[in-house]
């Protein structure tokens, strides 16, 4: 079962980047689950990510004014895509340490993305 306190913090974040008319990535963990985001489709993004998870990009000449107009909308949206794996390749390499660390101090116990249910509703 999902945990509550993690989807209502899911839905006010995703509630403050459309409220700012950003993108992102965030990761959010309970004490006993994890949730994660992306959002990809600020109205200055081709991008958008259907009910099913896939990415989808769209930016065909013919719905924008100018070519430079597309031009400046495509280089917007891999911005988004091009920050999003920096920061998270930044993100692993930094907790790879820590948990390397933290592992000569004590046991770790970790199953990867046990009971993990995406949520693809907000």
């Amino acid at each position: 079962m999902p945990d509550p306190k993690l989807k209502e913090a899911v839905a006010e974040i995703i509630g403050i980047c459309r409220k700012h008319d950003i993108g992102g990535y965030f990761i959010l963990a309970s004490q006993t689950h994890a949730e994660f985001r992306y959002i990809l489709d600020p109205s200055w993004s081709c991008a958008w990510l259907q009910e099913d998870g896939k990415l989808r990009i769209r930016a065909k000449r013919a719905e924008f004014k100018t070519q430079e107009e597309q031009v400046e909308r495509l280089g917007q949206t891999t911005h988004i895509l091009l920050q999003i794996q920096d920061l998270c390749a930044k993100g692993f390499m930094d907790m790879e340490s820590i948990i390397k660390e933290l592992s000569k101090q004590c046991k770790i116990e970790h199953e990867s993305f046990a009971g993990f249910e995406p949520d693809r509703k907000n």
